[in-house]
């Protein structure tokens, strides 16, 4: 069995958030430091 059988499929509903996505995880690991060290 490989990792391609283990991984499910994933859907996204829409691309087009995926920019503004990446800036709110940035946003959340500079300010919360200590949940990022988790």
């Amino acid at each position: 069995m490989t990792i391609e059988n283990l991984t499910p499929d994933y859907k996204v509903a829409d691309i087009s958030l995926a920019e503004w996505g990446v800036k709110e995880i940035k946003i959340a690991e500079t300010e919360m430091p200590g949940l990022m060290a988790i």
